[in-house]
């Protein structure tokens, strides 16, 4: 009998309790359940999923330090814009932003009882933002507005609003809505540094860079993670440099040098490069001495390629032309050579040998250019016509090469001849086993670098393989 009594307790509590946590009754037990659930449940797997994507992007990102760096990166490599990302997280994350709304929502009389919604709606706007729908994350970002949000996140959901106006071009619109609101903030805010980034990258894409120079300074004198930090004093000197501010430029470089391990290691050794060459003081040697320095610290070896051609360009200035060839060379034979490096050395070169007048050495360096833009880019057409117009100059200056060199032949006698055709066989067996062997070397070490720490996203079979890990995880 006891059991039985028991039973029924247990049945109608249960009973009581889920009558409780309906989403249209705006009691105690039902509105403190139903945040509870949103916030370590629902919303908590999505943030994660977020913050997976968010990191992955954000280590993927392959910066381009010979253009302005972008105040936020949002697209890998290769990416179309227009279309989503390929990082997973942020469709995960926005699935639980959908389902915190529509199963624990208490909107009644037009009040919304869940405190948590309004972190759901932030996060469904961040994930579609990053998944670059950029229409559908404007959508979630106006209805939290519009739905009176709690003063922190309706601040923080005004910012993201307009980040999301500047992807969609509406960048006016963004500068009349932010800069009034970046005015009446204090600098105590944890929003200050994001709201003067933002307006800043308004600025920039309007290319008024003396307010942007303005706008991202103040973000990285209160930004408080480093690795933001860090950027943005980096697009600050970019800024003045191409303000013509070299000194004052070259005092953002060094606070960077002195935010030391704390910055991002690719930004930390462009802005020493930078730092040294923008010094008015050195001289172009002593300029080459302190560079050459970063190439004896291992830490830096992964960043050869940027210090090489660092070095390159200063014997060039100097006149030193084949010491600059040589360390062009050492940047484009750096194993881990990025692709802007990799096209602003081909593009130097080409322009090098043009200008002295060899025309097939630049031909084969717009060759080995081609291939690293997409055909639909306009400079991509440009190099091609590029290539083009020298076709023609250059199959005259191989005719005559070759007649030279026949004449050459015809002009010795026949001892010398076979002696000619002895060494230039011998040469050419040494240089095909020389190839034999690099090439051997290559696919060792290039077997060992993948197996050891290549990013999977250059490989579409080990995209699919992650995406499918983190689906059944997740």
């Amino acid at each position: 009998m006891l059991n039985k009594d028991f039973s029924l307790w247990i049945l109608s509590f249960l009973i009581g309790v889920s009558i409780s946590c309906s989403t249209t009754k705006k009691g105690f037990v039902n509105k403190n359940y139903h945040s509870l659930t949103t916030k370590y449940n629902v919303l908590f797997n999505g943030k994660e999923a977020y913050s997976v994507g968010e990191t992955i992007l954000f280590k993927a990102f392959e910066e381009n330090f010979y253009d302005l760096l972008p105040v936020e990166p949002i697209n890998l490599r290769g990416e179309n814009f227009d279309e989503t990302t390929i990082v997973p997280g942020f469709e995960r994350a926005e699935e639980k932003a959908v389902k915190a709304i529509q199963k624990h929502s208490i909107k009644i009389e037009e009040t919304q009882y869940n405190t948590q919604i309004d972190e759901a709606y932030m996060l469904l706007g961040k994930a579609r933002y990053f998944d670059r729908r950029f229409f559908p994350a404007l959508e979630a970002f106006n209805f939290l507005l519009e739905s009176g949000a709690n003063p922190n996140v309706y601040l923080e959901g005004k910012i993201w609003r307009e980040k999301t106006n500047i992807r969609l071009n509406n960048i006016e619109l963004a500068v009349e809505n932010m800069s009034p609101l970046v005015q009446s903030l204090s600098e105590k805010n944890k929003f200050y540094p994001l709201a003067n980034a933002t307006l800043a990258d308004a600025y920039i894409q309007l290319k008024q860079l003396d307010s942007a120079s303005f706008y991202i300074q103040r973000a990285a004198n209160y930004e408080p993670k480093r690795k933001n930090k860090a950027r943005y004093l980096f697009i600050s000197g970019q800024l003045l440099e191409k303000l013509n501010l070299k000194d004052s430029a070259c005092l953002k470089y060094t606070q960077i040098s002195k935010l030391n391990r704390k910055a991002p290691r690719n930004i930390l050794i462009q802005a020493k490069i930078k730092e040294i060459l923008l010094t008015s003081i050195l001289t172009l040697k002593e300029k080459r001495d302190q560079i050459d320095k970063l190439l004896k610290n291992y830490e830096n070896e992964p960043f050869e390629h940027k210090i090489h051609r660092a070095i390159a360009k200063t014997y060039l200035q100097e006149g030193k032309d084949s010491l600059a060839l040589i360390h062009f060379q050492k940047s484009l034979q750096a194993p881990l050579i990025d692709s802007f490096t990799e096209i602003e050395n081909y593009q130097d070169l080409a322009a090098y040998y043009f200008e002295n007048g060899f025309y097939l050495k630049t031909g084969q360096y717009l060759d080995r250019l081609l291939p690293l833009f997409e055909l639909s880019t306009s400079r991509y057409n440009q190099l091609k016509r590029q290539r083009d117009n020298l076709t023609d100059i250059i199959l005259y200056e191989q005719i005559v090469k070759e007649t030279d060199s026949i004449l050459e032949i015809l002009s010795m006698s026949k001892d010398e001849q076979i002696e000619y055709f002895k060494k230039h066989i011998k040469e050419k067996q040494l240089i095909a086993k020389k190839i034999n062997k690099d090439s051997s070397n290559n696919r060792k070490d290039q077997f060992l670098k993948k197996s050891e720490g290549s990013f999977y996203f250059y490989n579409s079979n080990l995209i699919l393989q992650g995406k499918q890990n983190y689906l059944a995880k997740w």
